[in-house]
């Protein structure tokens, strides 16, 4: 059989190995749940660690496109024939019956999962912006003009891991793969949390008309980060996983959201995503983007002073009346001090 010759071909190889063992987990994630919540071992999430950390060494040697599945199955029998898996009979009977299912064709066809992801993630954008609990009647107006993108995945030089982008102009949700070498620490989680990362591309870049990372990145992932455990994703895991992803991984706005969700929790999080989302789908015609933008800044600078003050920010954001917010209550929050 031919030998790689390329660092992108195996590249390629590695991607389809993580997508079909990344599904097979995916899928049998609570059944891992709940044999490590009847066991004295490891944290389920801990062995959602351990088995990335076998996935990130995997270096394909042949060209064959399929070759990933008879080596995903020897590191899987490894794992569960060795020392950590003979410790823990339940989870590695668990990893056989893992390694068992990726002879299932589904587990090779990337497209297939992407799109089925994808046709998930627009349903979860649906629930969250149809519900009058945060989504005022004007975002759910706007998001209904809105339609499910297409998702493509694409190779790219530069790509740490994999992630998703938006284009919006061309309607289409691009999932990055690296070309060369590529930093595999947090591939399987990234892939586990696949879904979450689709619904963030159309909270933070479909649904908005105000574009400004500040708003995609820090208050509408806040927001996302609140209100994803409340829609029936997996009972909880992905939500997990997510955060685990976040604390793990963080990224430049990883510490304003951390301070946005405490605020959060202490005005309320169905308000303070009502505010959040009234401000991302609110014209420039009736409110510009620069006192959008002045207001975002206020707010992340009054959260950052207030972080431990409860009753400062319970008092301040209650004046505020955030139950219902229309223009004049936008321009009233003009008026948090610095």
């Amino acid at each position: 059989m031919e030998n790689i010759q390329h660092e992108e071909e195996g590249s390629q190889i590695f991607f389809r190995a993580l997508f079909g063992v990344g599904s097979v987990v995916y899928r049998r994630l609570p059944q891992l749940r709940s044999i490590c919540e009847a066991s004295d071992g490891q944290l389920w999430v801990d062995w959602v660690t351990v088995l990335g950390e076998e996935l990130a060494r995997y270096a394909p040697t042949r060209a064959n496109p399929t070759v990933w599945v008879g080596d995903a199955q020897d590191i899987l029998t490894m794992l569960a024939n060795g020392p950590i898996g003979r410790d823990e009979p339940a989870v590695a009977a668990w990893l056989k019956s893992v390694s068992g299912d990726l002879s299932d064709p589904i587990c090779s066809d990337i497209d297939s999962q992407l799109e089925a992801l994808n046709e998930r993630a627009f349903q979860t954008a649906c629930e969250l912006f149809e519900n009058p609990s945060w989504a005022s009647p004007d975002v759910a107006l706007h998001w209904g003009t809105k339609s499910k993108l297409k998702i493509e995945r694409v190779f790219e030089s530069g790509v740490s891991c994999f992630h998703p982008s938006t284009d919006v102009r061309n309607g289409k949700i691009l999932v990055r793969l690296e070309k060369g070498a590529i930093n595999k620490r947090y591939a399987l989680l990234s892939l586990l949390t696949l879904h979450f990362q689709l619904v963030h591309e159309y909270v933070s870049h479909v649904l908005p008309v105000f574009k400004a990372v500040s708003l995609s990145e820090e208050f509408l992932m806040a927001v996302l980060y609140d209100l994803y455990p409340h829609h029936g994703v997996q009972d909880g895991i992905e939500a997990c996983l997510a955060d685990v992803l976040d604390r793990d991984r963080p990224d430049e706005h990883a510490k304003v959201r951390a301070t946005l969700r405490v605020v959060s929790s202490l005005v309320g999080r169905d308000a303070f995503a009502r505010l959040v989302l009234q401000i991302a789908v609110t014209p420039e015609t009736d409110f510009s983007d620069a006192r959008k933008r002045s207001l975002l800044s206020r707010i992340s600078k009054f959260a950052a002073l207030n972080i431990g003050r409860r009753a400062a920010c319970r008092t301040t954001f209650d004046k505020l009346k955030l139950d219902a917010i229309d223009l004049e209550r936008l321009n009233a929050l003009l008026a948090i001090p610095n």
